[in-house]
């Protein structure tokens, strides 16, 4: 998915945690902050990596989030007697996960690093890819995953409203 679609999901999982963890040392717009910035976070390595093969970087291994998250809460327990942004950042990056898998994805590593199957609801090929050919990257809006991130904005712009 776009950094738009990953976004809006920040701001969705704000929005939960703003409603359901209310004991939280965080409040207001530091919590949307988090989120959104947490929901970014798989996609750093597009800053070393190409666009086409970021999703093979430890940065979108689902065991790597899982574990800096929890290191996160644990620190945070100890520090403020509540998880909030480990929380945070563990819905953000699996939720960042689960749409690049879902979306406009060549595919993503859930198993990583045991296994590196690519799984793909909408699978696109790697060597037919190309962000720097017009006529290719054009195509790319005419594929169902296009149209699935249409769907998926308004969802969570629906849900976001809906919360807040």
């Amino acid at each position: 998915m776009t950094t738009l679609t990953h976004f809006s999901a920040g701001l969705v999982v704000g929005a939960i945690a703003q409603r359901y963890l209310p004991n939280s040392y965080l409040h207001g717009q530091t919590v949307y902050a988090i989120s959104i910035l947490a929901s970014q976070l798989p996609d750093v390595n597009v800053f070393w990596k190409p666009l086409k093969t970021h999703h093979d970087d430890l940065t979108h291994y689902p065991i790597f989030w899982v574990g800096m998250s929890a290191l996160t809460a644990i620190v945070e327990y100890v520090l403020h007697k509540t998880p909030t942004i480990g929380f945070i950042i563990f819905i953000s990056t699996i939720l960042h996960m689960f749409l690049d898998t879902f979306g406009w994805s060549i595919g993503l590593r859930w198993l990583a690093p045991f296994s590196m199957h690519e799984f793909s609801f909408t699978p696109l090929e790697k060597d037919k890819v190309d962000f720097d050919n017009r006529a290719k990257l054009q195509s790319l809006f005419r594929h169902i995953s296009f149209k699935y991130e249409i769907l998926v904005n308004l969802l969570f712009w629906c849900l976001f409203l809906a919360l807040k």
